[in-house]
Parts: C-alpha cells; structure tokens; sequence
C-alpha cells in the first residue's frame, strides 16, 4: 500500500462520503504498522449557477457550505504535533 516513495496519503471527503473516508484511513492504520494520523475539519463554500432556459430571466446563483474532512496518514511522526488539534 506504502509504497518507498510514498510519504503520507490524504483521504478528502464530503457529505455521507465521511464514514467511509474514516473507515478506509481505519482500515490502512491496521495494515500499515507505525501510521500517524492528523485530522481536519473545515468548511467550503460553493457556488452552484443556474441558466435561464427562457430568455429575459436571471442566472440564480446559490451558495452552499460543505464541511469537509481532511485525514492525513504519515509514515513519519510530524514535528508539530502539538499544534494539531487532530493529532
């Protein structure tokens, strides 16, 4: 799975994607002897445009924001992990 010139994998996911991020990275830290593990959670914002299919109307714009959790799998142990709330 770690390959030698692999250093760190980052799993990324939105939405019901979560789960299965947490149990994939889970999953990779039973195979994979000695993995560090940071965490994060943020939040993005989205733009979504509509076209007007009739002429005259105007583009509807709506924005969304999406939490979004960020996990980082690392064979070296990060030199500020204190810093990491997630660590």
């Amino acid at each position: 799975m770690f390959g030698r010139d692999v250093e760190a994998i980052t799993l990324r996911a939105t939405g019901k994607a979560m789960r299965i991020a947490t149990t994939s990275a889970e999953i990779l830290k039973r195979r994979v002897y000695n993995l560090h593990q940071i965490t994060n959670l943020d939040t993005i914002q989205i733009k979504d445009e509509y076209e007007p299919i009739e002429e005259g109307l105007d583009k509807v714009v709506i924005e969304r924001n999406l939490t979004v959790l960020e996990i980082i799998l690392t064979k070296k142990e990060p030199e500020d992990k204190e810093n990491h709330v997630g660590y």
